[in-house]
């Protein structure tokens, strides 16, 4: 396979140079002389990796950068910063902001092309490993542990304690912190126009929440609640911060999975909100199911209101749909709790 790579350079000589070496490196090459030239280049023909200058005309390097970490298509893409800067604090800005190699001018042609080797192979490998879904932050986060030194400021941070149906944050505030569930289980909820709560996630034990707001430091779209008694710690921004600023390929991958886990959210929302009763109570249970894999025996720990909340219905939908369920063998139940038989549910025909 060949690598298409773009080049984003405004000295012509500079930048026909690097063609010429990439070009016999065996790579195809793209190029543009800015940075809202590169922009359009690089969302046509989705390069696999960007080289970008840092110090051009119509939009720098960092904006280039910033641009397309929110593009859903290339914020994966690696991107390796060239410059004539080699401050520390502009090694340390063109990294915070998510780039993932920065080489000096002038440049050894092999130190080059050994980064963008590394970066291209190493991309294929995170981007197997560490998928946008939750085994891909699970398998981030044991990978990281002595990097992101977790341990140290939960150890130091003060412990909360709320009680079921507590509100944690409200939608519409503005986050100060981000939130780590040390036990219990928290939802995200929604209301509608009438009042009605929807709920769109559930976080237990081990899960951070609160966290793509606090960084882009935006309101908090849905509120938090505590979905039964719970323990969490609140960790303040800079001191998270702290533990993204370690190492900055940690940071954009922590980032990135947790910005797949909302578009991933949302598009299971969609598919809750247009599908038929019976799909997408049995959809929810598999989902809750997952989640809840630990406790399975005892039951998913939510009533029929909060199914019913979790699914977009009402109650007395839920309790008849389950009572269908349980008579064709979709599910069990264990002292009002509900146990999916998920190879099933998955199984039947709608």
């Amino acid at each position: 396979m060949t690598h298409t790579i773009l080049v984003i350079e405004d000295e012509a000589s500079i930048r026909e140079n690097l063609t010429e070496l990439l070009e016999l490196a065996g790579y195809k090459v793209l190029s543009a002389k800015n940075g809202v030239e590169g922009i359009k280049a690089a969302r046509l023909n989705k390069p696999n990796l960007i080289l970008c200058d840092v110090m051009m005309p119509e939009m720098d390097g960092y904006g280039v950068l910033h641009t397309l970490l929110k593009d859903e298509e290339l914020m994966h893409t690696p991107f390796i910063y060239l410059t004539a800067k080699a401050g520390i604090e502009d090694l340390r800005r063109g990294m915070r902001i998510g780039a993932d190699d920065y080489i000096t001018k002038p440049y050894e042609a092999s130190d080059l092309l050994s980064s963008i080797e590394m970066r291209l192979a190493k991309n294929a490998h995170l981007k197997d490993k560490y998928a946008a879904d939750m085994s891909g932050l699970e398998n981030l986060l044991e990978d990281t542990k002595g990097a992101l030194d977790l341990e140290s400021v939960l150890q130091n941070a003060v412990t909360i304690k709320f009680k079921k149906k507590d509100a944690i944050y409200r939608a519409g505030s503005i986050p100060r912190e981000v939130y780590y569930l040390k036990k219990g289980s928290v939802k995200s909820v929604k209301y509608n126009d009438d009042g009605k709560e929807l709920i769109t996630e559930v976080w237990r034990d081990k899960d951070f929440f609160g966290v793509i707001a606090a960084i882009n430091e935006t309101a908090y779209t849905h509120a938090a609640v505590a979905a039964e008694d719970s323990e969490l710690v609140s960790i303040p921004m800079d001191e998270f911060k702290k533990l993204m600023d370690v190492n900055a390929e940690i940071a954009n991958r922590f980032i990135r999975i947790f910005a797949g886990n909302i578009e991933e959210k949302e598009n299971e929302l969609l598919e809750i909100a247009y599908g038929s009763i019976r799909t997408r109570l049995a959809d929810a249970l598999v989902k809750l199911g997952e989640r809840y894999a630990d406790k399975l025996v005892d039951g998913i720990p939510m009533s029929r209101e909060e199914l019913a909340q979790f699914v977009g219905t009402t109650s007395e939908t839920v309790i008849r749909t389950l009572k269908d369920f349980k008579e064709e063998g979709l599910v069990s139940v264990n002292k009002s709790r509900v146990i999916p038989h998920t190879d099933k549910l998955q199984a039947m025909k709608y």
